[in-house]
């Protein structure tokens, strides 16, 4: 309605108004905007939408015949998608790129970190090893990636420190943003290319070559799903600028966008295969989980799909070139000698990571959210049903790689639900599952959304774009002068003063469009926080200049600064300024990125000494505990810094820097370190212990040193010194010496040695772009029979262990409920016990619940609006019962109401054991009441109840079964999760 209108009138007065009147509109919108009011700017929008398309037609006419123009039309409208998303990330990433650093929440960490690797671990020729730079030490790499801090540091280290770290850390995360964009743009274009194959195969044999066209354009496809993730808001733990941004969990960002590249690079290796695709597809699959630990998962997810999906669609037979499982082969076997280096490195330190698992979100949750296009919280509102569209234009006519998103889709989606643990229970095969939360699983999900959200969204721009206009008919030609009415000048008009009120109102309110956190990278250049950034570490350079020129220094004083925040919350950018200052670290309690679980508890004084803390740094008065009471007093304040203080802790006389324990004198004890993987332990005289404060970790080994026991192996002592230091203990039966080293198992240096020779491999085969074929073989029938039935038995064999295993790990997890259960004096009471079976996991029970159902609205004032029954019935769930997954029924209470259980399958000779763990807040107003015994209350803030009835005692209904009754006797749902198992006892 908006465009030229169709007029009878070509002569005399009325063309010359014709003409004339657009400029009439546009100096009347000028004399509106001079009114300055809401009302004048409406006018003056409506009358430059009337008068535009008048004003514009001419001159695009006279574009479109210039000959340069002309000539590149094509190649500009191929460009257009390429430019459209490069100005939107040129304008969200555009502080990245001028060397800006995001400083906000674990930033601060990670930039730490990368200081680390660059300075200290690189300089030794080491990637991984032990740092001495944080807390009492922690072993840098082992439980965390460092391919991240290797992106992160790049610049800094290729430039010889000319770039500044901060440059470098903000480049870093600009590459990792591009390697997302890219590889969730190849992703989509190939998925949409095979999408549009017929077409345009029949293009090439005479057909219409518009076509294809018609139904999606690839490159729109790719740029619509790049566009989907770079603006996505996200949310706590589901990725998104919210999350990967803000919060600064980058290093899983690195880690899907590695995988998801690795996708079309596999694919495009497989159809063309040469030594630079086949290298650039291992190195991007190796590298995402060089990047995070969730990484493995994906990359066995994608490992398993991709012979299933290329031999479904038929793609094995007619659109590979011959031997495309030796390639694949090839190209999962290359990414597995890159990461095999560190994961097996990450697998061995296991017990000593800090990670628990958290509540997944059942499976039946998940699919009715994706069906419904509300998957993920705060994506927009189109995000959703733009990639259910997809994923049916996907399905109907996708080959492998729109099979293969879509398997992966699914089966992520089954992993990162609790069916993987209740259903599948693949926590019994690998126990590094229970470690997973669908939260964070979901970044790896949201690129293949977006993937099929780019589809939709490209499907429909071009099923909009040929769709006729009014001046055409369904076949695009003409419609005949004599079947249209004329339309009168004043439809633009009218319609024009229908959209300026909202045009204006978008214009005036545009940063709603793109609303925090999308483009927010938190930098400190342009805040007032900037100046206390630079006077912090002014500061602090100069607090390192005193303690180097203080008389009796030791010979390389370092800055020591002990970071203390009240909480989780307040900002971490001081994190920058110690960094930059070259001063080491103390953090207490959970410290992100650092996944080690020997944590500083404490802030007291004589703590904090053993720490060798010289200075301190806090955001809030040391009140709180009578730690920080007793620190306060200890300070010497130094200066205001913005929200933050910093004082100085001087040693105290007393002050050993080691505890001495039995019958030694601190004075003949002498500690050398002459690098963070070396100490030598001399005791003069006496006998006893000295506590170290050294991180414990599974690679220290201490040896005796001279005299006659010299290179004799010593036990080390996990210790906690000072009352909240991490630390070793060794012992001395007599004086001399103890040597202690940091050593790594020559197998994990063995397996490094070979990752690295094989990323430096695969590195060089990318200058080699000759195309590689092998030889077709021709096989007897037979032989394909056979190989057949070899594969089918050898899974049949996979799978019979795999039942094994999980049977034999699910007893070993009960074993440890029913140890406990014996040496309790209050349960089994020293009775030997022997677990039987799991009653939950079988499915041996039955709910029945008394009260109100939990959707009813008759008493209340609103509607519970999302309330379902089905969320509130019970089900299979999880609890975690240090150091397991356990198989729960999980169940609701209503309110002042009752919930019995019916558990069968418990023979007569046999015990009942179990635990109930509490959702709420705490257990008031629970009960839990056996047939035979009086309602039992557990404490009210404790997490678990633990509970055990011998066989005699059970009482069973007439069905042999077995009942126990929840109560809640409070005014709200309470939901609990109750684990049981039948036991027997060969005491009877």
């Amino acid at each position: 309605m908006l465009r030229p209108t169709e007029s009878p009138s070509h002569f005399g007065a009325a063309r010359a108004l014709e003409r004339g009147w657009p400029w009439l509109a546009i100096l009347a919108a000028a004399l509106a905007l001079l009114t300055k009011d809401a009302l004048g700017r409406w006018i003056a929008m409506a009358l430059v939408l009337t008068a535009g398309p008048s004003l514009l037609a001419p001159i695009l006419r006279q574009l479109a015949r210039w000959p340069w123009l002309a000539e590149r039309e094509t190649k500009l409208g191929h460009a257009l998608p390429y430019a459209t998303l490069g100005a939107l990330a040129l304008a969200l990433l555009g502080e990245l790129a001028l060397g800006r650093p995001p400083a906000s929440r674990d930033h601060g960490i990670h930039f730490f970190q990368t200081r680390v690797l660059v300075d200290e671990l690189i300089p030794r020729g080491q990637l991984i090893g032990f740092s001495h730079q944080l807390n009492s030490g922690y072993p840098f790499g082992d439980s965390y990636p460092v391919l991240g801090y290797l992106l992160t540091g790049a610049a800094n280290l290729l430039s010889f420190g000319w770039i500044s770290l901060r440059t470098s850390y903000a480049w870093g995360l600009l590459l990792v943003w591009v390697i997302a964009l890219v590889g969730v743009w190849w992703l989509a274009q190939s998925v949409a290319q095979e999408l549009i194959a017929n077409e345009r195969e029949g293009a090439r044999d005479g057909g219409d070559p518009k076509a294809a066209h018609r139904l999606l354009d690839p490159r729109w496809a790719g740029a619509f799903a790049a566009i989907a993730w770079l603006i996505d808001p996200g949310s706590s733990r589901e990725g998104g600028w919210n999350y990967l941004m803000f919060h600064g969990v980058w290093p899983q960002l690195l880690s899907t966008a590695l995988w998801i590249t690795s996708l079309p690079a596999t694919w495009a290796a497989l159809r063309k295969p040469s030594p630079r695709s086949l290298s650039l597809a291992a190195l991007l699959l190796g590298g995402s989980v060089l990047a995070h630990p969730f990484g493995m998962l994906t990359a066995a997810a994608s490992a398993a799909g991709w012979p299933l999906a290329i031999w479904a669609s038929g793609a094995m037979r007619h659109r590979l070139p011959t031997g495309s499982i030796r390639w694949g082969l090839l190209i999962h076997l290359g990414a597995a000698l890159v990461c095999v280096g560190w994961l097996y490195v990450f697998l061995a330190s296991a017990e000593s990571m800090a990670r628990s698992p958290v509540p997944w979100m059942p499976l039946g949750e998940i699919a009715t959210q994706l069906v419904a296009g509300e998957l993920f919280q705060d994506h927009r509102a189109w995000v959703g049903p733009l990639a259910v569209f997809g994923l049916a234009v996907g399905i109907r006519r996708g080959r492998s790689m729109a099979w293969l998103s879509c398997g992966l889709l699914c089966a992520l989606l089954v992993l990162g639900s609790d069916a993987a643990i209740t259903v599948l229970r693949l926590d019994l095969l690998v126990s590094g599952f229970k470690n997973l939360q669908f939260p964070r699983y979901a970044i790896a999900l949201k690129p293949l959304l977006y993937v099929f959200t780019g589809l939709g969204a490209a499907t429909l721009a071009a099923r909009l774009r040929s769709a006729p206009s009014r001046d055409h008919a369904l076949d695009g030609g003409p419609r005949s002068s004599s079947t249209m009415a004329a339309r009168p000048q004043g439809a633009r008009l009218l319609a024009a003063l229908c959209l300026a009120p909202l045009l204006v109102g978008v214009l005036d309110d545009r940063g709603r469009l793109l609303p925090r956190p999308v483009g927010s990278a938190e930098v400190l250049e342009g805040t007032e926080h900037a100046d206390t950034d630079q006077a912090l570490l002014a500061a602090l350079e100069a607090e390192a200049t005193k303690l180097r020129e203080r008389p009796g220094a030791a010979a390389e004083p370092r800055l020591r600064v002990a970071f203390l925040r009240q909480g989780m919350g307040g900002g971490t950018f001081p994190l920058f300024a110690i960094t930059d200052a070259d001063a080491d670290l103390v953090l207490d309690g959970h410290i992100p990125a650092v996944n080690y679980k020997r944590q500083v508890r404490r802030r007291a004084p004589k703590t904090l000494r053993m720490l060798g803390v010289t200075h301190v740094i806090h955001d809030r008065p040391l009140v709180r505990s009578a730690d920080d009471r007793r620190l306060a007093e200890a300070l010497e304040p130094i200066g205001e810094f913005g929200g933050w203080t910093l004082a100085r802790l001087e040693p105290a006389p007393s002050s050993l820097g080691f505890e001495p324990q039995g019958a030694i004198d601190p004075a003949q004890v002498e500690v050398e370190r002459d690098d963070p993987e070396h100490l030598l332990v001399r005791l003069r005289a006496g006998a006893g212990a000295v506590g170290l404060p050294l991180a414990p970790y599974r690679k220290w080994e201490a040896r005796r040193r001279a005299g006659e026991r010299d290179g004799e192996l010593l036990t080390i002592e996990e210790a906690t010194l000072a009352g909240g230091v991490p630390g070793l203990r060794v012992t001395f039966d007599e004086p001399g010496f103890i040597d202690i080293r940091y050593r790594t198992p020559a197998l994990e240096r063995a397996l490094g040695w070979l990752s690295l020779l094989s990323a430096a491999a695969l590195l060089g085969l990318l200058a080699w772009g000759r195309p590689l074929e092998l030889a077709a073989r021709l096989h007897a029938p037979k032989v394909i029979t056979w190989s057949w039935l070899l594969g089918l038995a050898t899974a049949a064999v996979l799978l019979a262990w795999a039942v094994h295993r999980q049977h034999t790990q699910l007893a070993n997890t009960w074993d440890k409920v029913l140890s406990d259960h014996s040496a309790s004096a209050a349960l089994a009471r020293g009775r030997p016990l022997s677990f039987e079976r799991d009653l939950i996991a079988r499915g041996d029970w039955s709910v029945s619940r008394e009260g109100p159902d939990a959707c009813e609205g008759l008493l209340g004032k609103d509607a519970l609006a999302g309330c379902t029954e089905t969320d509130h019935a019970p089900r299979v769930s999880m609890a975690y019962r240090r150091p397991f997954l356990y198989r729960c029924l999980r169940v609701e209470l209503p309110a002042e109401g009752s919930a019995t259980i019916s558990l069968a399958g418990i023979d007569p000779s046999e015990d009942l054991a179990g635990f109930v763990v509490r959702e709420d807040r705490s257990f008031e107003g629970f009960q839990l009441r056996f047939a035979h015994e009086a309602p039992h209350s557990p404490p009210a803030r404790h997490k678990r109840q633990e509970f055990h009835v011998r066989a005699g005692d059970l009482v069973r209904d007439a069905e042999g079964d077995v009942q126990l009754e929840l109560l809640n006797a409070s005014s709200k749902i309470k939901t609990v999760c109750l684990s049981a198992a039948a036991a027997s006892s060969s005491e009877g």
